[in-house]
């Protein structure tokens, strides 16, 4: 028959518990408040929407830009996305022009 050890855990060991489980509860806030943030800009992008063309135009992007970056997963955030898209869209357009001559 085995007893149950009733002795605290001492100096070191539990300095190093208490670190962990700070840590870890950092991580959950870091990770829950990141998920928050997708979340806003999810809102926000997806307000894009209810503009129209001219004034999508106005800021640098198309509608199926926005629907694009709605279109990933939860886990990436649209702005991100649309931002990477405008850039690449931009990127091509002065690139085409220096081509022509323009």
């Amino acid at each position: 028959m085995t007893q149950a050890c009733n002795t605290p855990i001492a100096g070191p060991a539990r300095v190093s518990l208490l670190a962990a489980l700070g840590a870890a509860a950092i991580s959950l806030l870091t990770l829950t408040a990141a998920a928050w943030r997708r979340r806003q800009n999810r809102k926000a992008i997806s307000g894009l929407l209810e503009l129209d063309d001219y004034m999508l135009a106005d800021i640098g992007v198309t509608r199926s830009d926005v629907a694009a970056s709605l279109y990933a997963t939860d886990y990436v955030d649209p702005s991100t996305q649309l931002s990477r898209l405008r850039n690449e869209r931009r990127i091509s357009t002065l690139s085409g022009r220096r081509k022509r001559g323009a």
